[in-house]
């Protein structure tokens, strides 16, 4: 499905999808959009999806796709969400629009099964671009239209604190993955052995799921709902 107009809300994002888990039946993701990534969930084997977007505009279009959508903020809608009931959380560049994503990811936790997963994609801030742009010509420029400095962000992540965050949130990682390199930043990251790619990194996608222990205390009530 292609929105005109919607443009940054209407991303398939199969780059994150390549982490789908299997047996994510149930899934949640926050910033819908317009409900672009609903297609390539259901061929991953989702059978309900529940949306959460803010822009109205965006809803309308996500609805059709989705089983449920809600429109608000993910603050003010947690309330409105089923304890211990999803099999997936998917956040899709959202953590970094939020006033403080370390509680909101620590918080959906009980939202999940035990056996649960939470998908998300970040930007990185520590791209040589951006470094370059900061430390040499003295830019730190924001963006109207998407990117690692879109306006609306508030937050910035490098790979330590992408994971500093989702660990100290209660999750293990059990997959992480970036996007794909250009040819000249892959030969680089080959013949630094490694050494250079967080700097030519743009973007971070991590799956994780909760610590065992944070898993065993919803089980037995001891970690509080929502």
């Amino acid at each position: 499905m292609s929105v005109s107009g919607l443009g940054y809300y209407d991303h398939g994002r199969s780059d994150l999808l390549a982490l789908f888990p299997t047996g994510a039946e149930r899934v949640l993701e926050i910033g819908c959009g317009a409900g672009g990534m609903a297609a390539g969930m259901r061929e991953r084997g989702a059978k309900e999806l529940v949306g959460v977007e803010i822009n109205p505009e965006a809803a309308v279009h996500a609805k059709t796709q989705f089983d449920r959508v809600i429109v608000g903020s993910v603050e003010e809608v947690i309330a409105l969400l089923p304890n211990g009931f999803f099999d997936l959380i998917v956040y899709g560049d959202v953590l970094e629009h939020l006033i403080d994503p370390w509680t909101i990811l620590a918080r959906h936790g009980c939202l999940l099964k035990p056996s649960g997963y939470v998908l998300l994609s970040v930007p990185n801030v520590r791209h040589w671009r951006l470094l370059y742009d900061l430390v040499i010509r003295g830019n730190w420029t924001y963006e109207d239209d998407g990117g690692t400095l879109d306006r609306t962000h508030l937050r910035f992540f490098t790979r330590s604190t992408i994971l500093e965050m989702v660990g100290g949130a209660g999750y293990q990682v059990v997959s992480e993955h970036h996007n794909e390199f250009g040819s000249a930043a892959r030969w680089l990251d080959y013949l630094s052995f490694g050494v250079l790619r967080e700097f030519l990194v743009w973007q971070y996608f991590i799956l994780a799921r909760p610590k065992a222990e944070a898993a065993a205390g919803r089980e037995t009530g001891a970690v509080p709902v929502c």
